[in-house]
């Protein structure tokens, strides 16, 4: 050590660099449910003011899965481009102003413009958390991402359980999805701090030209499996958002009690998101897959047979079905040697997995009408938990990513 100290300075000053990092991430990821979660919980408001039918409130709640799909796509060039942290700012600046443009929206089209252009920035952060976690936390991948999960969940229930109340207390339905523009630009502070990161080693995922991409990613079985595993759990989960308040009131609890449902779903994530690396270091995922699409089942018939008995057992049951979210965002960073291969899967598997999942809530809101009722949907919903415990499975199983592709590496 120096006379002077500089080294323990330099060390403080690195922990405080890294604390500073791990809480910008967890913002970010705090922000980016907050677009589907507050909508799924005014739906009914938003139908009565703008008069669209049950089927367009179900392209509504597909939109995110579809925005995800398509804009998640342009992620890892933008990372390249830009540099990840312009891009997160990027993307926080897209959330904010399509927030905005939705909660001042006078008619359908501009409802659905806003929610696309805030959709687009969630879909940039989406991809670009396992690529973060990797680079700045390369030794605590799943601390750091059951960490930066268990802030997407939280952000979830936080859109859930405030957008009504706030829209309850201001008398006005349009402050209760504003409210998340705020949260959007405030998220967006930290990481202007971080922008001159860009411009050293960190800017990109690597420094040299990257051998993989979405379109290596077809030929790995692993990327396949992991994007149905997906696929599976986010149709499930973008179906709660959309549609759990609905067929709640529709089983007769108030829209507050409803919205509050649907926010009980989302809390329970929270804990079982923080939970999973514990989990995974002392029993494994084998196990975690079986206890997920069981939660899964049991969920959807319990809400299917008896929503209005005990309604907080089937909410809490599939919000810790929803576990399967943290642990495959979880296992992108453990099934990958490097950056490159955290971009390239979190890529694929996000995108193929919500063009996948696009056809969960729009699926119900088409079985509701054409059944007249919750019986069909919700069956078919439960059913999709057999697939995704086999999914699960053979990600467990499989190799690496890169080893897989025969990618060194370096």
């Amino acid at each position: 050590m120096n006379k002077d100290g500089s080294v323990i300075t330099d060390t403080a000053a690195a922990k405080r660099g890294k604390i500073f990092v791990l809480a910008s991430i967890i913002l970010l990821a705090l922000s980016l449910r907050s677009v589907p979660a507050s909508a799924g919980v005014l739906l009914s408001v938003l139908r009565e003011e703008f008069g669209f039918s049950v089927a367009v409130g179900g392209i509504l709640t597909t939109l995110p899965v579809l925005c995800f799909a398509l804009f998640g796509l342009t992620a890892a060039r933008l990372m390249a481009a830009l540099g990840v942290h312009r891009t997160a700012v990027f993307a926080q600046a897209l959330m904010a102003v399509g927030l905005i443009m939705r909660g001042y929206a006078g008619d359908t089209a501009v409802l659905f413009l806003g929610s696309t252009v805030a959709l687009s920035g969630a879909a940039i952060g989406n991809i670009m958390l396992p690529p973060l976690v990797k680079l700045h936390f390369p030794r605590r991948v799943a601390a750091v991402s059951a960490l930066a999960t268990a802030g997407i969940v939280a952000g979830a229930t936080l859109g859930s359980v405030l957008s009504v109340p706030v829209a309850d207390a201001t008398g006005n339905w349009r402050d209760g999805l504003l409210i998340w523009a705020w949260l959007a630009i405030a998220v967006m502070v930290p990481w202007l701090f971080l922008l001159r990161g860009d411009s050293g080693n960190n800017a990109k995922p690597t420094r040299r030209k990257s051998t993989l991409g979405i379109r290596q990613a077809v030929r790995s079985p692993l990327a396949w499996a992991m994007a149905i595993f997906f696929g599976l759990q986010s149709a499930q989960a973008y179906t709660t958002f959309g549609w759990m308040p609905q067929i709640y009131a529709d089983a007769g609890l108030s829209p507050t009690s409803a919205a509050n449902m649907l926010g009980i779903c989302a809390f329970v994530g929270v804990p079982v998101a923080l939970a999973i690396p514990a989990i995974l270091r002392r029993f494994g995922s084998k196990g975690l897959i079986w206890i997920f699409g069981l939660l899964q089942f049991s969920g959807w018939i319990g809400l299917m047979a008896l929503p209005d008995i005990m309604p907080w057992l089937w909410a809490i049951t599939i919000g810790l079905g929803g576990g399967a979210f943290p642990w495959i965002v979880t296992m992108i960073g453990i099934k990958v040697r490097t950056v490159d291969g955290a971009a390239s899967l979190s890529g694929f598997t996000q995108s193929v997995g919500y063009l996948i999942a696009a056809a969960g809530p729009l699926g119900v809101g088409i079985l509701h009408d054409a059944t007249g009722g919750w019986t069909v949907p919700l069956l078919c919903m439960s059913l999709l938990s057999i697939p995704l415990v086999m999914a699960g499975l053979y990600t467990i199983q499989a190799k690496r990513f890169e080893d897989q592709l025969g990618v060194g590496s370096a």
